[in-house]
């Protein structure tokens, strides 16, 4: 007995994806964005590892909009619930989220005394 097509699988992937790509600007929104942005050097300018961090938050909340776009027209157009389609998608959202990160960490490193 069949209860799912191959579609509802792979909108459900997108579902999937869509919870967590939302990680990144939630994370980012709450906790990071305000204290990176209150950090400046004594002559009013923002250190480059931070305002680069900050950028990449901002530009994280991309992912669940694109996500959701994909899974509405997903509706339209069948050929975007081929497995290459979700990996792609994932692969993509994967590599945003270690690099973002990546350059967490080594902004980190940067601000901590030697």
């Amino acid at each position: 007995m069949k209860f799912a097509t191959r579609n509802v699988k792979a909108r459900g992937v997108y579902v999937i994806l869509f919870f967590t790509s939302l990680l990144i600007p939630l994370l980012h929104y709450r906790l990071l964005g305000d204290a990176l942005w209150a950090v400046r050097y004594p002559w009013d300018l923002h250190p480059i590892q931070n305002l680069c961090v900050w950028h990449m938050g901002r530009f994280s909340a991309v992912f669940p909009v694109a996500i959701l776009a994909l899974l509405t027209a997903s509706w339209v157009w069948p050929r975007l619930c081929a497995p290459a389609a979700l990996v792609g998608v994932a692969v993509v959202t994967s590599v945003f989220t270690a690099l973002y990160a990546y350059y967490c960490g080594l902004a980190l490193w940067f601000a901590l005394p030697r």
